[in-house]
């Protein structure tokens, strides 16, 4: 039996949300209802859950503010959000898990599925470099999760993301190459604020490690780990201009 906490400050979100977990009352128990910061970091500590729902936006602070401050860190954590987007973006780039106001039936079959199989220590990983990136003036590493766990990566040491079917192959400088169950489209929306092209269908790339540009068919861009990665006619010209500034 999972021993849940919901955390809002408005009482008919909570309740809103409890009332679709009760479909899950053989798998999901809830010990507690919190609507601050305080009273959240309090019945945290003091019950010790296995799982957690935060709000986004509690009345004497934010939900970022009880990870912060919390002592009992083996639960998984879900947040709950409106709608925004900068906030997604960022909970899919430290592979936070997240649920949407309003809740749907959906959105809690899908997060109760996955924290049934997560582990506890691989969460707190993943909590603790969605707190560092958020209090960096720029995100430093993106996490990735895959079937062999939680890899932690820096963003510089990315060269380049490939798809490979409904799955993405991530290259790094180290020479790894990790498989993904995120599409290439999720990392494009990701990392896009951070100097990374799609620069054909099939590929997303740091502009950082691009060696030079290859003049033959519609275009090559030689990367720094070897790689020879096509660019399509439609973003030939785009890329060039790019590569124009940084050179």
């Amino acid at each position: 039996m999972i021993r849940c906490i919901v955390i809002d400050d408005e009482k008919q979100s909570r309740n809103a949300l409890i009332s679709e977990l009760d479909s899950y009352k053989d798998r999901i128990k809830i010990i507690a209802e919190a609507d601050s910061v305080a009273t959240a970091i309090e019945a945290i500590n003091d019950f010790r859950p296995d799982l957690i729902f935060l709000d986004i936006h509690l009345g004497d602070g934010m939900g970022f503010n009880v990870l912060e401050k919390m002592t009992w860190h083996k639960c998984k954590v879900v947040f709950v959000t409106a709608y925004n987007e900068y906030a997604i973006k960022a909970f899919r780039f430290n592979a936070i898990d997240y649920i949407l106001k309003p809740v749907s039936h959906e959105e809690i079959s899908r997060v109760v599925e996955r924290v049934v199989h997560i582990e506890p220590m691989e969460e707190n990983i993943l909590n603790k470099n969605f707190l560092a990136n958020y209090k960096s003036s720029a995100p430093k590493r993106i996490a990735i999760s895959n079937s062999d766990g939680v890899h932690l990566v820096e963003l510089d040491e990315v060269v380049r993301c490939e798809a490979d079917g409904n799955y993405t192959k991530i290259y790094t400088t180290k020479e790894e190459v990790i498989l993904t169950s995120k599409t290439l489209k999720e990392y494009d929306t990701m990392l896009s604020d951070f100097n990374f092209e799609r620069v054909h269908n099939s590929h997303l790339v740091n502009m950082r490690h691009i060696k030079k540009y290859l003049n033959k068919d519609s275009g090559y861009l030689q990367m720094t780990d070897g790689s020879q990665i096509p660019v399509s006619q439609r973003k030939k010209s785009y890329v060039l201009s790019i590569l124009d500034k940084i050179v």
